[in-house]
């Protein structure tokens, strides 16, 4: 029997750490604030995180979606996906850390000082990227002893991508010197994303949520992020089953004249 393609509409969503003046402050400081975006779709049908592969290919080819998905232009404007997606690929992302406890690891290993300042180094560039303190060696040198921190499991928790995506910041960013602002602002994006119900019997949380780092891709080659390949140019889909929802938080790194 043929599948009935799932189907969209926009959802109209108060994105508090975009909105908050403190949190867009940091944002802005980081060169990130203006350059992101959180999207939100109703899903007419129901669905379970299992048919990731056919909610990802319907969502960029339902009119609604590609009329509406933003995007920034190389021109550093933004507007809307517009094109015909030929090949839509979903990473799945684990989703299983319910608080910053996570990251207490990163004292013990000498990223950050006791009291939460980061451990300065000689600067050494890296790419688009100035490795100045221990947190960056740890996030940008694979062949840094610091780099074996987390394995390569937990470097695809979603928690420590956000964390990560916030520490390397955009292309103007100018890096806090210790790691406090960092955990805050994850944890603020983090509790707004991913869907959590407590059971009522062990008080424990649960995530109801599943995420995935989104790759589009049209007739000429990737077009969704961005058609510039960059880690800091990212798209993660966020399904919430539960609530019919799925959310998009969007990123373009772009250069300081545009792309």
């Amino acid at each position: 029997m043929e599948r009935t393609p799932f189907t969209f509409r926009v959802r109209e969503r108060n994105v508090a750490f975009l909105q908050n003046r403190e949190t867009r402050e940091m944002l802005q400081k980081w060169s990130l604030a203006d350059h992101m975006t959180v999207q939100c779709f109703s899903v007419d049908q129901s669905f379970q995180t299992y048919n990731k592969d056919d909610f990802v290919s319907d969502f960029f080819q339902d009119p609604v979606v590609t009329s509406t998905l933003k995007v920034l232009s190389s021109g550093g404007e933004w507007t809307v996906l517009g094109c015909k997606v030929q090949q839509a690929i979903a990473e799945e992302l684990y989703c299983t850390q319910v608080t910053l406890n996570f990251f207490d690891r990163l004292a013990a290993v000498g990223v950050t000082r006791d009291n939460g300042r980061l451990v300065k180094r000689l600067d050494e560039p890296c790419g688009d990227f100035l490795i100045s303190d221990r947190l960056r060696e740890m996030l940008l040198m694979p062949a840094s002893e610091l780099a074996e921190t987390y394995s390569e499991r937990e470097k695809k928790e979603f928690l420590y991508v956000l964390f990560r995506h916030l520490c390397l910041g955009g292309v103007v960013c100018q890096f806090e010197d210790v790691i406090d602002p960092y955990f805050d602002i994850t944890k603020d994006i983090y509790k707004e994303l991913i869907g959590v119900v407590k059971d009522s019997d062990t008080k424990s949380i649960r995530i109801t949520s599943a995420v995935y780092r989104i790759t589009a891709y049209d007739k000429h080659g990737s077009c969704y992020p961005s058609p510039r390949e960059h880690e800091q140019n990212f798209a993660y889909l966020i399904l919430d089953p539960s609530k019919h929802q799925a959310t998009v938080l969007y990123h373009c790194y772009g250069t300081k004249t545009g792309w």
